[in-house]
């Protein structure tokens, strides 16, 4: 049997800004800032610790979509074998235009308001905010880029059937997704062993820059290609006796990589566009360069679009891509035992696991190699900067000083290099799952499904799912940040039920008042998350690694439920600033305190009307909603100050459940019930059976 289809999608999201027309005068922005804006919008401020003002720094999107897909497949059986073949091909095409920080990003911390330049005492945001002393920022102006992937897949599995007990599932894949291009070639990527034709006096020779596609015989796709992904996969079933079956599989999984969203960063399309950062000291954050009433002194950056080819953004940040690259895949493997129980009934215990290889994440490889931190204060002493006159004035190192430690970074004469989600990080996944499943039977069904499980992974710290998480704590040892994952739930338990309440009466009126009632209900009860924490002042000097506290060996954990500790959610004694120029030694998630859990709680009365030819309507009535989560206080304050982010505040019933709190509900539950009991009792004046045997 032979089978195809060839398909098309197409889909744009359009966003603007409520407010287009801003007049940036009206926040003492100098004239000549208006002129560098690619939109008259507000424009986003970010205050370290404290509610950012203005919209999403990427707000304005005026994104198209298309994706062309041909898929064909044929099917033959042989005996006890079903083999399957086919492939697809698939077209992906974005014209992308979502600019970044369009109106300017202003950033502030402490750091000019300590007591110390360099140390973590003292200082407030709210205090260098309002007198406008930067910690950073930058402009961007953004093109529309055309960008497209071509993806390929093709197939052969064989479904052999080896006799009544016994079934094997073969499978081989071949995934290729190919370099992504753009139309008009705006694409690149960052050598490492180039050398530069310029050089600085005093240093070593220069080494790493951008080329760009389709120049001097550069390719037009801006990654290798990626050929081996072979993706082999094996299952089997077996039933042991009638009720008991066995199954088991393994497989690796290759992972799309068009997924990350098509800006300028990850397609590699930088100098097409324009950025100039905030330069906010030349001398280690002893003195301000830069403030509110003229955050850009030095001028603005233009647009090179290539022209400069290797030394390209010299003295910037790049925001790299990198050939070597390599698809992502996880590996998954299970095993599952299933018994079918008495009446209707199902049990499912399974072990199943998974790990992540080569997933997307992003790194600062211009951080100072770990040995020079002994150099301590030696760090940001000034010195002559040798790219005085080599670089632009425009940027972070233009000027005629700089710091000792800008020159012992790999690449000196860049201020930055941010490896854009390359294939970096891993994850390990392991958990116990077991299911009860009641099929519908005498007016009951219902279904449970618990996971306990646990993730390692060295990914959620750059993710950034649904919080904010800080970077690689030393990218120089990435593998010390592999912990608990940010995303780790280790107890999760969903229960849902339907029940027929089985009125049972002659009289007409009654049954058409009291009969066709169910109660439904949804049950979610999960264990609190992981905590990330972090040093608020990061006091490394590491030019490009974080900073968290050290541990003093007691535990973070307070004693009490949740609600008790609401106040005091973290014991203090837990940890300790570290020393300046030392990363702290806290991993990146507390090991033994957790977020809050959250219990979801929904129960409702389901009532059917039939009408003449069998139609029916349902009318649903909620009884009772609930569900609780409570916002986490900071971890510190005054000088001891530690940084956790906040958990979202559900509503205002308090964190997890107590033993008070159970009462409540089963309560309430049972009151509902008796309730309808009596009000039924009294209409009908007859007995009946209200709770026959369902199981």
């Amino acid at each position: 049997m032979l089978h195809g289809n060839i398909g098309y999608v197409y889909h744009a999201n359009p966003r603007d800004s409520i407010s287009r027309g801003f007049d940036f005068s009206t926040l003492g922005l100098p004239s000549s800032f208006k002129q560098a804006t690619q939109f008259d919008i507000f424009p986003r401020v970010e205050p370290a610790g404290l509610a950012a003002l203005g919209g999403n720094p990427t707000w304005v999107i005026g994104n198209k979509f298309e994706t062309h897909t041909w898929t064909g497949d044929a099917t033959r059986l042989i005996k006890g074998h079903t083999i399957k073949t086919g492939g697809v091909f698939r077209l992906n095409r974005v014209s992308n235009f979502r600019p970044n920080a369009p109106a300017g990003l202003f950033s502030f911390n402490e750091g000019f308001t300590r007591e110390i330049f360099n140390g973590n005492r003292g200082g407030h945001t709210a205090a260098s905010m309002l007198i406008g002393l930067l910690s950073g920022g930058r402009i961007q102006n953004e093109p529309q880029l055309a960008s497209q992937v071509r993806y390929g897949g093709i197939y052969v599995q064989d479904d052999w059937r080896v006799n009544d007990r016994l079934t094997l599932n073969l499978g081989l894949r071949w995934d290729t997704d190919r370099p992504l291009t753009e139309r008009f070639d705006r694409t690149s990527w960052f050598d490492f062993d180039a050398t530069l034709p310029v050089q600085a006096p005093g240093l070593a020779t220069l080494r790493g820059g951008l080329v760009f596609a389709n120049r001097n015989g550069s390719p037009r796709g801006n990654k290798n290609s990626d050929n081996n992904n072979f993706a082999p996969r094996v299952g089997l079933a077996y039933k042991a006796t009638q009720r008991l079956v066995l199954r088991s599989g393994f497989g690796i999984f290759f992972s799309p990589i068009t997924g990350i969203g098509p800006s300028t960063g990850s397609t590699g399309a930088i100098s097409f566009n324009a950025i100039t950062n905030i330069t906010s000291s030349i001398d280690g954050g002893r003195t301000p360069f830069a403030n509110l009433s003229d955050p850009f002194p030095q001028g603005y950056n233009p647009a090179s679009n290539g022209s400069e080819g290797l030394i390209t953004f010299i003295g910037q940040t790049i925001n790299a891509q990198a050939r070597f690259d390599r698809v992502p895949y996880t590996a998954q493997w299970n095993f599952n035992i299933q018994y079918e129980l008495p009446n209707e009934m199902l049990a499912d215990v399974a072990y199943a696991g998974n790990a992540g290889v080569k997933l997307l994440a992003q790194t600062q490889l211009n951080q100072i190699p770990d040995q020079y931190l002994t150099l301590g204060d030696e760090l940001n002493r000034s010195v002559t900067n040798p790219f005085f006159g080599i670089v632009p004035a425009t940027s972070g190192i233009g000027q005629r000083t700089t710091t000792a430690g800008q020159l012992l970074r790999p690449y000196p004469h860049l201020t930055g290099l941010q490896q854009t989600w390359g294939s970096l990080a891993h994850s390990n996944y392991h958990s116990l799952q077991a299911k009860f499943r009641k099929r519908y039977r005498n007016g009951l069904q219902m279904l449970a499904a618990y996971t306990w499980s646990k993730l390692l992974d060295d990914f959620s710290s750059v993710g950034g799912y649904g919080q904010t998480y800080p970077g690689y704590t030393n990218n120089n040892r990435r593998d010390l940040d592999r912990t608990l994952s940010s995303l780790d739930v280790a107890h999760h338990l969903a229960v849902n039920f339907q029940y027929d309440v089985p009125f049972r009466f002659e009289q007409r009126l009654l049954r058409a008042v009291a009969a066709g009632w169910s109660v439904n209900g949804v049950v979610t009860l999960q264990s609190g998350m992981a905590i990330p924490i972090a040093s608020a002042a990061n006091t490394t000097n590491s030019f490009g690694g974080g900073q968290r506290p050290n541990s003093t060996g007691v535990t973070s954990r307070t004693p009490g439920g949740a609600k008790q500790r609401i106040l005091r959610y973290f014991d203090l004694a837990a940890f300790a600033n570290p020393p300046r120029y030392a990363f702290g030694n806290i991993s990146r998630t507390l090991p033994d305190n957790r977020a809050p859990a959250y219990h979801a709680w929904n129960i409702s009365l389901l009532k059917e009307h039939r009408h003449p030819g069998s139609h029916a309507v349902a009318v649903p009535r909620r009884v009772f909603q609930r569900s609780q989560q409570r916002e986490l206080p900071a971890a510190g304050r005054g000088q001891r100050r530690f940084r956790t982010p906040a958990i979202r505040h559900v509503d205002g019933h308090g964190a997890g459940t107590s033993h008070s709190d159970w009462f409540e509900i089963l309560f309430l539950i049972l009151r509902v019930v008796i309730q309808v009991k009596a009000w039924l009792s009294r209409l009908l004046h007859s007995g009946y059976s209200l709770w026959p045997r369902c199981w």
